[in-house]
C-alpha cells in the first residue's frame, strides 16, 4: 500500500486468496465491488508477484525478467491511474498503450486493444492479471492469454458471470476458481462503498417481451418522446438531477434524454461514440456539467464523482446493471447523499405486471467465498435461502434473482427472468414466490410460501392502494371452496379470517399477531378442519369464469375483471379475497 495507507481488510484476506489458488490452480478469480478498493488490491498484488518473480530468478542465479508481471486493462485512463498508484509503492513499472510503448520493466501495464496488437513484444510473462475479467472468455482475450502464455493468470471483477448464451462463453472456460469475493451489499456494510437506495419511477409504458430480444429493438420500443419526458420529469420531482449519470437504450435514447434534460435547465451531455469521455468527465467533476447521459461509454473503466443513476430503459443483464450502479457507489469528500440513488424506469411487460430490473436484484449480497469454499460451477444452496431446496435460486439481501448453474466447470451465468414479481418481504418475513398470475395493472396475484407456514398455497394480492392480502382457497368438495385471508390491520398486527358457509359469519382465527404467527394461526385452523389448498394448477382452473362468477364480480365492484379471458381460478381467489376483505372491515 502507498505510504500511510492501510489496507482494508478484505484486500488482506483476497491476497491472501489469491496465493493459496495459485498453488492450486494456474488461474483464478476475485469478484470485488466497484469502488471498494480493487484498483489498490491490484497494484499491491502486483508488486508481490513482481518480488516473488525477481526472488525465483534470484534462486535461479538470474537476472529480474522483464515484463514479468502484466496487467491487462480496458481503458486507457487506467493504465495512467494504476501506473501512478505502482509508482507509489516504488514499483518498476512501464505503460504500454496508443503511442507509448514502455517495455522492459518488472511490471507493466497494459490496454488489451495495445497487447492484442503484438503480444510477442513483452518478455517472459510470469503472471497475468487481467482487469475486467468478466471480459476474459471473448475470443479477443482468450487469443492473447494465448500469446502470451502466462504461468499463473489472475481476474478481477466486479461482475463475476457472463450474459451471452453458450456453455464455453462462461468464466469457468478461462479461470479453475472463484477464490474470493467482496460483493457490494457486503462493502456497503462495512462503510467501504456508499449503500444503494432503489427508486421506482412508473412510466406507463406496455412493453413486449419481443422488446427485451436485444438493444435495437429496446431502444426502439423505449426512446418515444411522451416516456422521456415523463421520466425525466418524475425523476426530477423525486431529487435527481445535479451529479447524476443516465443511462439510454442506444446512443439516439441517450442523446433524445440529454435534449429533454437541457430543455428542464440542466446542463446535460450524451457521451458515446469513439473518443475518449476524459474531457467531458473532468467537466461533470468540476461541477461544469450537471449530468452525464450514456448508453455503454460510462458503464465500465470510468469513474466520476457520481451520487446517483437513471436507468431510463431496462437493463438487460445483471452484470449491466451492477457496473452501471457501481458508477454511483464510491465515496468521497464531495458526496452529499449518504447512499447512491438508483432510480429505474418501470415498465409493464406485456401480460405481467409492472417491472424494474433491481427488483429482483436489490441489495446483491452475492455470494460470499472464503479459500477452497466453492469452485466455479459448483451448484450451491445460499445460506440465505435456506427455506428453499431449488440450487437454481440464489436470495440477496432478502430478495430472490433467478440464476442458471451451467455445470461443472462454467461459472455460473445469472438470468434475471422479469416475468417474475418482486420477492416479497412482509413485516421482514420473507416469502418466495413460486408463480405469477396477472389480471391487471395494480392487482396482481403472486403464489407465495414462507418458510414458517408452508402447507397451504397462499396468493398474494397487492391492491393498488397499496394494502396487502394473503389469501389461500381451500376444497370444500363438490367443486366448491372457501378463502382463508391473512390481512394487516396495524403496525406489526395481522389478523387471519376464514370465509363463512353461505349466511354464517366469517371466523376470527386470529388478530392483532405478528404476521409469523397469524400464518401459523391459519394453517392449524386448516389442518384442524381437514381442508387443503386448492390445486390451481389443475385444467379446471384455467377454464374461462362461468357466468355466475362474472356476475358475482360485478357485484363486488370488480367488474373490470369480468372480462372473458378471466379463469375459473383467477375469479375464485378474486372473489374470496374482496369478500375476506369486507368481512374483515367489519371485524376492526
Amino acid at each position: 500500500m502507498p505510504a500511510g495507507q492501510t489496507p482494508h481488510r478484505w484486500q488482506e484476506e483476497a491476497l491472501e486468496a489469491v496465493g493459496w489458488g495459485l498453488r492450486r490452480w494456474p488461474s483464478v478469480l476475485v469478484e470485488a465491488a466497484t469502488g471498494a478498493g480493487k484498483g489498490t488490491f491490484l497494484v499491491g498484488l502486483a508488486a508481490v508477484m513482481a518480488a516473488q518473480a525477481k526472488a525465483a530468478a534470484a534462486l535461479r542465479g538470474e537476472g529480474a525478467k522483464p515484463d514479468a508481471v502484466l496487467i491487462i486493462v480496458g481503458a486507457e485512463q487506467l493504465v495512467d491511474d494504476l501506473a501512478a498508484r505502482a509508482r507509489a509503492l516504488g514499483v518498476d513499472v512501464g505503460v504500454y498503450k496508443g503511442r507509448l510503448k514502455e517495455l522492459g520493466h518488472a511490471v507493466t501495464v497494459a490496454t488489451v486493444q495495445a497487447a492484442q496488437k503484438a503480444p510477442g513484444v513483452f518478455g517472459a510473462v510470469r503472471y497475468l492479471i487481467v482487469d475486467e475479467a468478466h471480459h476474459a472468455p471473448a475470443p479477443g482475450y482468450k487469443k492473447l492469454r494465448e500469446a502470451l502464455g502466462a504461468r499463473w493468470t489472475v481476474g478481477l471483477t466486479a461482475t463475476p458471470f457472463r450474459a451471452d448464451a453458450g456453455f464455453e462463453a462462461g468464466l469457468g472456460s478461462t479461470f479453475a476458481a472463484t477464490v474470493y469475493s467482496y460483493p457490494m451489499a457486503r462493502a456497503a456494510r462495512d462503510g467501504i462503498v456508499a449503500p444503494v437506495e432503489v427508486r421506482r419511477l412508473v412510466t406507463g409504458s406496455m412493453l413486449r417481451e419481443a422488446d427485451l430480444a436485444d438493444d435495437e429493438a429496446l431502444e426502439r420500443a423505449v426512446n418515444t418522446e411522451g416516456r422521456n419526458q415523463l421520466i425525466v420529469d418524475r425523476w426530477l420531482a423525486d431529487g435527481g438531477g445535479a451529479r447524476c449519470w443516465a443511462y439510454g437504450a442506444g446512443v439516439a435514447h441517450a442523446e433524445a434524454l440529454a435534449e429533454v434534460m437541457r430543455g428542464r435547465g440542466l446542463r446535460a451531455l450524451a457521451v458515446h461514440g469513439v473518443k475518449s469521455p476524459r474531457s467531458a468527465l473532468d467537466a461533470f467533476n468540476a461541477g461544469e456539467l450537471d449530468v452525464l447521459v450514456s448508453a455503454s461509454k460510462l458503464r465500465e473503466g470510468v469513474d466520476g464523482q457520481v451520487e446517483g443513476v437513471l436507468m431510463a430503459a431496462p437493463v438487460r443483464t445483471l452484470g449491466g446493471w451492477m457496473q452501471i450502479v457501481g458508477r454511483g457507489t464510491r465515496r468521497g469528500p464531495w458526496r452529499r447523499r449518504p447512499s447512491c440513488v438508483v432510480w429505474e424506469g418501470a415498465d409493464t411487460i406485456e401480460g405481467f405486471a409492472e417491472v424494474a430490473t433491481s427488483e429482483a436484484l436489490r441489495g446483491l449480497e452475492g455470494m460470499e467465498v472464503k479459500p477452497g469454499e466453492l469452485r466455479v460451477g459448483d451448484r450451491v444452496e445460499h445460506r440465505h435461502d435456506a427455506a428453499l431446496k431449488d440450487g437454481n435460486v440464489l436470495a440477496v439481501d432478502g430478495e430472490l434473482i433467478n440464476v442458471a448453474w451451467l455445470g461443472v466447470g462454467s461459472q455460473p451465468h445469472h438470468r434475471l427472468d422479469l416475468r417474475r414479481a418482486r420477492p416479497v418481504v412482509l413485516d421482514g418475513v420473507e416469502m418466495a414466490p413460486r408463480s405469477v398470475g396477472r389480471l391487471e395493472t395494480g392487482a396482481s396475484f403472486t403464489l407465495v410460501t414462507a418458510a414458517e407456514a408452508p402447507s397451504l398455497s397462499w396468493y398474494r394480492y397487492a391492491e393498488s392502494t397499496g394494502g396487502v392480502r394473503l389469501t389461500a382457497l381451500l376444497d370444500i368438495g363438490s367443486g366448491q371452496s372457501k378463502g382463508l385471508q391473512v390481512s394487516k390491520e396495524g403496525p406489526g398486527a395481522w389478523m387471519a379470517l376464514a370465509q363463512a358457509q353461505r349466511g354464517d359469519k366469517p371466523t376470527l382465527v386470529a388478530r392483532r399477531v405478528g404476521l409469523v404467527d397469524a400464518l401459523k394461526a391459519a394453517e392449524a385452523w386448516a389442518a384442524r378442519t381437514g381442508l387443503r389448498s386448492v390445486d390451481l394448477s389443475k385444467a379446471w382452473a384455467s377454464r374461462p369464469a362461468s357466468e355466475r362468477q362474472r356476475e358475482a364480480l360485478a357485484k363486488w365492484g370488480l367488474k373490470r375483471f369480468s372480462r372473458a379471458d378471466v379463469s375459473v381460478g383467477e375469479a375464485s381467489l378474486l372473489i374470496s379475497t374482496v369478500a375476506l376483505r369486507a368481512a374483515a372491515k367489519e371485524v376492526t
